[in-house]
């Protein structure tokens, strides 16, 4: 089987999300390729992250539902529905609640789970050990998907630019990208 060098394979992924909403937005009766698209743009996550978005759609479901269902009961016996500010925010809590589960359910229908294998390339899942130019301060990151990113666990995105940055290069080799403080350089010192 052919695999794509690791930035490929995320600038592919990238590109057909753009395609995928573009085709949403100037024309809904492409749905039908749309899905296509979108099928082919799975998300890459960790396991412990995919059981943790589980637990959460499972808790939104039930428990958080039928709190946000008491909270409008309770703002409707309050009276007249158009001055009530009580059951406006519940409604809006329900809004925020609901899209939260439709964006959970859509990224545990397409996600995988991420299974990296060793390899002297950085690519998605991959552990690195980096330090700053002139600088001794070593840092360990794991490149994630967006989802998944948590700079204080060290877990930094694949969209970031020092992700972007990383992407496809091996242990010794010297990285650059921009920064709004200017143009950083690491050197990378070990891929795991």
């Amino acid at each position: 089987m052919y695999a794509l060098h690791p930035v490929w394979s995320y600038w592919l992924h990238r590109l057909s999300l753009f395609v995928y909403y573009i085709i949403l937005y100037f024309d809904t009766s492409l749905g039908r390729l749309a899905l296509f698209w979108r099928i082919a743009t799975l998300m890459l996550l960790s396991k412990e992250k995919f059981e943790e978005l589980k637990n959460e759609l499972t808790y939104l479901k039930t428990t958080r539902r039928k709190e946000i269902a008491d909270e409008l009961e309770y703002a409707k016996s309050l009276g007249d529905l158009s001055e009530n500010s009580e059951y406006h925010e519940a409604r809006d809590n329900q809004a925020k609640i609901e899209k939260r589960i439709i964006d959970l359910e859509g990224i545990i229908k397409e996600a995988r789970i991420m299974t990296h294998t060793k390899t002297d390339i950085i690519n998605v899942g991959a552990s690195v050990t980096i330090h700053k130019k002139n600088d001794a301060l070593i840092r360990e990151l794991m490149i994630v998907e967006s989802e998944e990113a948590d700079s204080a666990t060290g877990k930094i995105s694949v969209a970031s630019p020092l992700g972007k940055a990383l992407l496809g290069h091996k242990k010794g080799d010297e990285v650059s990208y921009e920064s709004p403080a200017g143009t950083m350089t690491y050197i990378v010192e070990k891929v795991g």
